[in-house]
């Protein structure tokens, strides 16, 4: 069957990571966005798994400031450009924010505690949870 997979998570919590290593093997925070997603997924047939990556807030914005001290890729530029532009370590514990109330209303997303540096033990949890 065909799967659409939605890894949610606030920056630095390990969406590209972990979404880059389920692309490399086979099979392949918005509500808003989560709808279209899911009523895309109907339409096609495919099965719709959502995932959310979460961490403690504090921890989410200790990773990113890290990141961003040090960026390895333009993505993680782009990102911090970005998050700038959005209010800063403030405007990350809203996005925080934002993402659980969309968790909360979204009782059958999947959750994927993410730890720094723990990046094979954080995949198999994401494997765990897409394959259930």
């Amino acid at each position: 069957m065909v799967r659409l997979v939605l890894i949610n998570g606030a920056p630095s919590s390990g969406k590209s990571t972990l979404g880059r290593l389920y692309s490399e093997e086979p099979p392949l925070g918005r509500l808003d966005f989560v709808l279209e997603l899911e009523a895309v997924a109907g339409e096609v047939g495919a099965q719709f798994v959502e995932i959310a990556l979460v961490s403690d807030p504090d921890d989410a914005v200790a990773r990113f400031t890290r990141r961003a001290a040090e960026p390895e890729n333009d993505e993680h530029r782009a990102a911090t450009a970005l998050q700038e532009r959005s209010g800063g370590t403030k405007g990350l514990v809203e996005m925080h924010s934002r993402l659980m109330k969309v968790v909360e209303a979204r009782p059958a997303t999947r959750l994927v505690v993410t730890v720094e540096g723990e990046i094979a033990a954080t995949y198999r949890s994401l494997l765990q949870q897409i394959d259930r």
